[in-house]
């Protein structure tokens, strides 16, 4: 999965709690060892919502990217 998005006038209705929890459902019936995101520094909403879902913030990880 690339990418979930809710759309900014359906936040807070709990459609992206039920969303992700789907995609933990998915990974337990599919024997998935961990289900992994990631979220901007700056984006303390989702970082809130992150943690209320159980997540962890991972210190020790680094994102590269090479555009061409």
């Amino acid at each position: 999965l690339k990418e979930l998005y809710v759309a900014e006038s359906k936040r807070r209705s709990g459609i992206g709690g039920q969303l992700m929890r789907a995609v933990f459902t998915a990974a337990t019936e599919n024997e998935c060892s961990r289900v992994e995101w990631q979220t901007e520094l700056a984006n303390a909403a989702a970082r809130a919502f992150y943690s209320y879902l159980g997540g962890k913030e991972l210190e020790g990880k680094v994102l590269y990217r090479v555009e061409s």
